[in-house]
């Protein structure tokens, strides 16, 4: 047995977090400097038992269904809601479109800088169409939109910035004295 011993306290939180839905490796930030491996160890040698409520194999499909029976949602939404990291809802979900064909994607949100994101629906129907991308001058534009009205602050300094930039571009060279002299000579 290596590392540090564990304290009452810890073990009263490893009781009370033992049978709760959330994997281990999200119950890491309770026990700094533990592992899920030593949290297993400890939860034996405390004779706590096998965890029940952790959803195993099948049981995260089954999860991230019951989010899409109440309405679709994307796959950042489904992840927030059931505590699993986004790339393994996508996957589950890419697995039962392809193979099951459980689900379908409902439409497109846009994310971010011109993104784009799918919303998930539960069903076996044709998917919708993905959007297309739009020019970079478009996005940027849009940016530029969307800043003035939710954060105006961001956006006067981004506007001042940019009249910075356009001046220094259309400054004309300072002329070298000695390099027209050299070039130049009378």
């Amino acid at each position: 047995m290596s590392g540090k011993k564990w304290t009452e306290d810890e073990d009263a939180l490893l009781r009370k977090y033992w049978q709760t839905p959330k994997k281990l490796v999200h119950l890491m930030d309770l026990f700094p400097g533990r592992t899920p491996d030593s949290m297993q160890d400890r939860a034996l040698r405390l004779k706590l038992g096998r965890r029940k409520h952790v959803p195993r194999g099948g049981g995260s499909w089954k999860l991230i269904a019951k989010q899409l029976m109440t309405g679709p949602k994307t796959a950042v939404q489904i992840a927030e809601q059931i505590g699993m990291k986004r790339d393994k809802v996508l996957e589950i979900l890419r697995k039962y479109k392809a193979k099951q064909r459980a689900v379908y994607v409902f439409a497109w949100t846009e994310v971010g800088r011109g993104g784009r994101s799918r919303i998930f629906a539960l069903g076996n129907a044709m998917d919708a169409p993905r959007p297309k991308t739009m020019p970079r001058p478009q996005v940027q534009k849009n940016y530029i939109k969307r800043l003035k009205t939710e954060r105006p602050d961001a956006y006067d300094v981004r506007m001042a910035k940019d009249k910075e930039r356009k001046r220094r571009e259309h400054r004309k060279p300072s002329a070298d004295v000695a390099s027209s002299w050299m070039f130049n000579p009378c």
